[in-house]
């Protein structure tokens, strides 16, 4: 079945480079008419109709000033029906471009609806993912599932299916990529990791010696931070957004009290928490331990427990219930507490090439797959995964 906006003679556009602020922006224009749109509202440097092959500089000056000064823009025409629109990397320059189109009858539309709709909904879903991707690290592996790293596996899967003695192979191979679905639906979406702990244990030093710049506000008073501040970083090679709370602690004072009560909202939702305390609130440990118990054994939400300000500690060794210690001053461990981060938030790392769940649909999909009755309900499940019109013969070429 065509895709509405196939059959629909009006030429639809989207922004095709991926998120987020670049050097350069490009804006994909498709349809019968699309050069006649971008005509509208580009001026060429040279005059001349837009042709396939053609690299054509000039200004975008909208549809209704074609006589005004512009935005510099580059024109490539790579068929009748579709150019692209090679723009300044600021988001302001393609907004502009796309609300010009837009005002002009083109349809803008997402990622997922441009483009090719005869391509394989797994190879969609794994290109969309990847146009998000702000990492080399996680590029590569949505890259692989765009090269079709878990559609093959799903296509020979489904082409011997109904071996009843290849049914478990299918289900065990299936758990095994279920695996890598807490890292692969974190590709284009970062990790949440929120520092918790007691006032004024320097939850917001340590957090502005991660990120590498003065993000929080690092004050000596208990209580300074009173609202969850953000800031987001790559942690070797994963995105990471950083959460500062409030300190922890029984307050009757509202503003605080509020502080507190988002800061334990935020670290219930975290896929990693930062248990902060330093040598002074040592004795304070206790009345947060059945908390952070309860985050890691009902909420299966990981704990780092770190001891800073590790330059007042009277002894070098490290007391009993800490995992690692900290400076923020001097530095120490800060390194250390990096590599534990990539460690708990990545979990299990695919080797090249391995198939990986990146969406929800998919993770459910596998689920499916693993916890199938009967042959039936395995190849229900496996279409599903595939789009429900699953290529076999690309499995017998």
């Amino acid at each position: 079945m065509d895709h509405p906006l196939t059959s629909d003679l009006a030429a639809k556009c989207c922004v095709i480079t991926g998120a987020g602020r670049s050097a350069v922006a490009v804006i994909a224009v498709q349809g019968a008419d699309a050069g006649k749109q971008v005509t509208r509202c580009f001026r060429a440097a040279n005059p001349g109709p837009l042709l396939p092959g053609q690299v054509r500089y000039g200004s975008w000056t909208g549809p209704e000033n074609i006589d005004a000064p512009g935005e510099s823009v580059v024109v490539t025409p790579l068929a009748l029906d579709r150019i692209e629109i090679h723009c300044h990397g600021g988001l302001a320059a393609s907004s502009r471009i796309v609300a010009d189109l837009r005002s002009s009858g083109v349809v803008e539309v997402g990622q997922s609806d441009f483009g090719d709709h005869d391509e394989d909904l797994l190879i969609r879903e794994a290109r969309e993912v990847l146009l998000r991707c702000v990492t080399a690290r996680t590029a590569a592996i949505a890259m692989d599932q765009v090269r079709g790293a878990l559609m093959n596996w799903a296509i020979l899967s489904h082409s011997n299916a109904d071996q009843a003695c290849y049914q478990s192979v299918v289900q065990r191979e299936a758990e095994s990529i279920l695996k890598f679905a807490p890292l692969g639906l974190h590709l284009a979406e970062p990790f949440q990791v929120v520092l918790v702990g007691a006032p004024n244990v320097g939850k917001s030093s340590l957090l502005n010696a991660l990120v590498g710049y003065d993000r929080s506000i690092a004050f000596d008073a208990a209580g300074t931070t009173r609202d969850v501040l953000h800031a987001e970083t790559v942690i070797d090679g994963w995105p990471v957004r950083l959460s500062d709370t409030a300190g922890i602690r029984d307050s009757r004072e509202p503003i605080e009290a509020e502080g507190v009560r988002r800061a334990r909202a935020e670290a219930e939702i975290a896929d990693l928490v930062l248990y902060v305390s330093d040598p002074e609130t040592l004795h304070d440990r206790v009345a947060f331990e059945e908390w952070l118990l309860s985050l890691q054994r009902t909420a299966m939400i990981p704990v780092i427990r770190v001891l800073n300000k590790s330059d007042r500690l009277t002894s070098a060794d490290l007391p009993a219930g800490f995992d690692l210690l900290t400076s923020a001053i001097s530095g120490e461990g800060i390194d250390m507490l990096m590599a534990n981060i990539s460690t708990k938030i990545a979990g299990l790392v695919p080797t090249a090439t391995a198939p990986v769940p990146l969406t929800h649909r998919q993770v459910d999909c596998l689920r499916r797959i693993v916890t199938a009755a009967n042959i039936q309900e395995l190849i229900g499940a496996l279409e599903t995964l595939l789009g429900f019109e699953p290529r076999t013969q690309v499995a017998k070429r």
